[in-house]
């Protein structure tokens, strides 16, 4: 029964958290629940990645988080109940050379919602961080087009491949990514917090 407010910015512009949170402040006096899920940066390795790329990178994945999680923790700390939960990639965990930027903005995300998770614990506020591998988006449908057209065969023979290297023999639904993050958000995940939780249907080779 509630009606969605829609705010349309660029999250590499540093006055958007501000704007965003005062909005949402006037509209609702409060912030319960803070989701930061930005798209990634695009692949390629750091040897064709220029400062521009990596200035792009860290302004819309590592920095844009870190002003929203700034926003929202004095309102959270207020009302003694927060959730921020950061959605990255299995990138932040283990590495691949052609998502160089993504694994690295990821990765820094995962160490500054620990640090903050300590911090923020004693106010019975959460800081945890999803990490899925592959996950059936147009975003997905968008680079999987890329890599069949420069390896020059068939969008189907890629995206057979790509599956074909997860246990679970397919990529995650939105969906499945939505419940994992709906569960974190809720009073039964009260006690789990500083957490890069993946979920990756058996893809990753650490234990860990």
């Amino acid at each position: 029964g509630l009606k969605p407010i829609l705010f349309a910015g660029d999250l590499a512009d540093a006055s958007l958290s501000e704007r965003i949170i005062q909005k949402v402040k006037s509209e609702f006096q409060k912030v319960d629940i803070l989701i930061n899920n930005g798209e990634g940066p695009s692949p390629g390795t750091f040897l064709n990645k220029d400062d521009a790329d990596w200035m792009l990178a860290y302004e819309s994945n590592l920095l844009a988080p870190i002003k929203f999680s700034q926003a929202v923790a004095p309102l959270m700390k207020k009302q003694q109940w927060g959730r921020i939960v950061n959605i990255t990639s299995l990138q932040a965990k283990e590495p691949t050379p052609n998502m160089v930027l993504s694994a690295t903005m990821r990765a820094g995300l995962s160490a500054f919602a620990k640090a903050i998770s300590i911090e923020l614990a004693p106010f019975n506020i959460t800081v945890n961080t999803v990490c899925p591998s592959a996950v059936l988006t147009q975003r997905m449908v968008k680079l999987t087009t890329l890599s069949a057209e420069s390896e020059g065969v068939s969008y189907d023979d890629i995206l057979t491949r790509a599956q074909s290297s997860i246990p679970m023999n397919r990529f995650s639904t939105p969906e499945e990514i939505a419940h994992l993050v709906s569960f974190l958000c809720s009073d039964k995940a009260a006690y789990m917090t500083g957490l890069s939780i993946s979920i990756d249907g058996g893809l990753s080779k650490g234990v860990l």
